[in-house]
């Protein structure tokens, strides 16, 4: 989850659909008006995830049928299905159809602005790295001078790592495939922006968590490297590290001239 408060309302969603299932099971005739609108609201936030997903659903139903595990991606969409069969009961307890809607539309509705309010910094770090990407020189400095005053930085750092149109968030919505800024370009804006190379930091903990699934340590980690024979520094690769550095200089003041030999030893622990 991008933030602890994506994860709480993630974590709402079974909270409220249980609450409301106990509160079914009751002989109450009338519901509590909140307990609809937390029903609305978990299928809103819900929803908007099976949407978010539709890429993966194929790869989650494949792996289901052939290797019997592959529940995540379709989580949202369960969700979902079971959340508007809740809503459907709810709703057969509330007075009149008018406040079912005004319920349901409030709890949507409120669903869709908390998201785009968790989403605010993600989107505007997003715009700024599209502008600062610019072919426009004005508007490459604007982009930058946005991305000094109100940008995120761990945003930046994700967007050197990840792959362009294979983000899984709210804002990637607002992205087409003529502006998205590639890994290259993620790097040399935050080099601009910040003054620091982004291998001269530590990159995000989404990239460097152990215990990953295996099949996505070569879309999540260092394990893969991608630059491997290319002309220009690459990512950090994980397990391998400089473990000695020697410096040999020799200098023929007789014929004026010097030889040196830079000596350094890796080691690779992967």
């Amino acid at each position: 989850m991008p933030s602890v408060w994506h994860g709480l309302i993630l974590f709402g969603i079974p909270v409220g659909n249980l609450l409301a299932l106990s509160k079914l099971k009751s002989d109450e005739l009338v519901l509590p008006h909140w307990m609809s609108f937390v029903v609305a609201f978990n299928v809103g936030v819900s929803l908007i995830y099976t949407i978010l997903f539709i890429p993966v659903l194929p790869i989650g139903i494949i792996f289901v049928v052939v290797f019997g595990y592959g529940l995540l991606p379709l989580t949202p969409l369960g969700t979902c299905l079971s959340g508007f069969v809740i809503w459907s009961k709810c709703s057969e307890r509330l007075e009149s159809s008018q406040l079912r809607n005004r319920l349901f539309c409030s709890g949507f509705l409120c669903a869709l602005g908390a998201l785009l309010v968790l989403e605010t910094p993600s989107l505007m770090t997003r715009i700024g790295l599209r502008r600062a990407d610019s072919e426009e020189a004005s508007t490459r400095a604007n982009g930058v001078k946005w991305l000094r005053a109100i940008g995120n930085e761990q945003i930046m750092l994700k967007a050197c790592y990840e792959r362009p149109r294979r983000v899984f968030d709210v804002t990637s919505w607002f992205s087409t495939s003529r502006d998205t800024v590639t890994q290259e370009d993620a790097r040399r804006i935050y080099y601009r922006v910040t003054g620091r190379p982004f291998n001269s930091v530590p990159p995000p903990s989404l990239y460097t968590r152990q215990g990953r699934w295996d099949m996505l340590d070569e879309e999540f980690t260092w394990d893969f490297d991608r630059a491997l024979g290319g002309t220009a520094v690459a990512g950090r690769v994980r397990g391998l590290k400089m473990i000695s550095s020697r410096m040999d200089s020799r200098i023929e003041t007789s014929s004026a001239t010097a030889y040196t030999e830079w000596t350094m030893e890796f080691e690779n622990q992967s």
